[in-house]
């Protein structure tokens, strides 16, 4: 029996051992499933992204308003009867035809097409702006999938020990070498952990659902392994830097330059449209020949006509256009001071947060992770050569688990940080 219970210790620790290595070493994807890098994921984001999508209409929108812009006035065709002898008493007839043809004033459609291309302008970088930060939130959700995987893993592997420690206790207490309550607790702790690997596992359907959302697919992921580390080297930042490259990259910022520029162009516009336009008109009419004999006796004839029409600009003495359009003006100069100012202040805080994730990933060093393994070989070495009970083992183990989950989240903060950081700056060389 004595060499029973030893075999069966044996193969816990041997268990143990092996769950410890597997969960210390990224688990590979099964062989034969599909994986998703992170560079082909951001491709099907810029792809397929439905919201990126629809903002890309609103580029086209803006050349189909530059199209616009530029069209002439269309001139006018006038033909008909200019009058018709019903009386019976001789009178002639005539016949009329005309062309008249607007002229706009001459400075309303060049400045109808600048304030169209300064739109246009405006709608490119916004769609830059929504590339930038749909980029930061899609490597977000990147690096959620590939922690929620990992802890999965990690999760999955230590109830599988535990559930061969508490089938090998339960068997001791059948040969008589080990008291009840142990085993009851290791068979408590085994359902605790595997309850908590299957919270993992619904967080890791959770997370493909993200990234499935933003490649604009469903159920994309669902078959697929996630591919990818979280391990990022720490980098140093400078404020300054940092801000000064923002304000020459970030889109948003020159989204709101531009939107000062189209601002002034529409003020431009407006004072354009003040002017008058006129209407030159040219008409041709035939009169047909009077009746011989009557009072309308004459022959018939041809005549051309020209005029110029010139509207009374009463509707001049109000400028509600040209005020608007300046009010609009003076807005778009506090949108774009705002926008600088929260740039700023996004880049401080994202800098405020990396620095302190990567302090915090700093205190998991080589020597702290070594003495958490160390600590657990210890307390399996203790028990299985009768030095310490089953519960010291069972606290090693979970302070073990405990101690590697947390780093794999320091290290997902660190990434995530990063990630925040660059985005803010619109700095970007991240890969994972």
């Amino acid at each position: 029996m004595r060499a029973r219970a030893a075999l069966v210790v044996a193969s816990l620790m041997l268990s143990l051992v092996a769950g410890t290595v597997a969960a210390q070493v990224p688990a590979a994807a099964p062989r034969g499933a599909p994986e998703l890098t992170f560079g082909a994921y951001l491709a099907a984001v810029a792809r397929a992204n439905l919201t990126l999508a629809a903002q890309r209409a609103n580029v086209s929108v803006a050349d189909a308003q530059i199209t616009i812009a530029r069209v002439f006035p269309d001139p006018v065709l006038t033909a008909g009867v200019g009058s018709w002898e019903v009386s019976g008493v001789g009178a002639q007839n005539s016949a009329t035809a005309g062309v008249s043809v607007p002229v706009e004033w001459p400075t309303k459609r060049p400045a109808r097409i600048a304030a169209a291309r300064a739109g246009r302008d405006v709608a490119a970088a916004d769609l830059e702006d929504v590339a930038r930060t749909l980029r930061g939130a899609a490597t977000a959700a990147w690096i959620d999938a590939i922690f929620a995987q990992r802890t999965a893993e990690r999760r999955r592997t230590t109830a599988e020990s535990m559930e061969r420690l508490a089938e090998a206790n339960a068997q001791r207490v059948r040969d008589g070498a080990l008291g009840e309550m142990v085993a009851l607790q290791t068979r408590i702790e085994a359902a605790r952990y595997r309850g908590e690997a299957l919270t993992a596992d619904g967080e890791v359907r959770a997370t493909r659902a993200a990234l499935d959302e933003l490649m604009g697919a469903r159920g994309a992921t669902a078959d697929t392994a996630v591919h990818g580390e979280l391990r990022v080297e720490p980098r140093t930042f400078t404020l300054e830097a940092l801000v000064a490259y923002a304000a020459e990259h970030r889109a948003d910022l020159r989204a709101r330059r531009e939107g000062v520029r189209a601002a002034r162009a529409r003020v431009d516009l407006a004072q354009a449209n003040r002017g008058i336009d006129v209407s030159a008109n040219l008409g041709w009419q035939y009169s047909t020949p009077g009746q011989q004999g009557s009072a309308f006796e004459a022959p018939g004839f041809h005549s051309l006509g020209a005029t110029l029409s010139v509207p009374l600009p009463l509707s001049r003495i109000y400028d509600g256009e040209v005020r608007a359009a300046r009010a609009s003006e003076e807005q778009s100069l506090l949108l774009r001071d705002a926008a600088d100012l929260r740039a700023t202040t996004e880049i401080r805080e994202a800098l405020a947060r990396y620095d302190a994730a990567r302090a915090r990933l700093g205190t998991f060093d080589a020597s702290l992770l070594a003495d958490n393994d160390r600590v657990l070989e210890m307390a399996r070495y203790a028990f299985e050569h009768g030095a310490s009970r089953l519960l010291e083992l069972l606290l090693a183990q979970r302070t073990w688990a405990e101690t590697t989950l947390a780093y794999e989240a320091a290290l997902a903060d660190h990434a995530r940080a990063l990630a925040a950081l660059e985005t803010a700056a619109a700095l970007w060389d991240l890969a994972f």
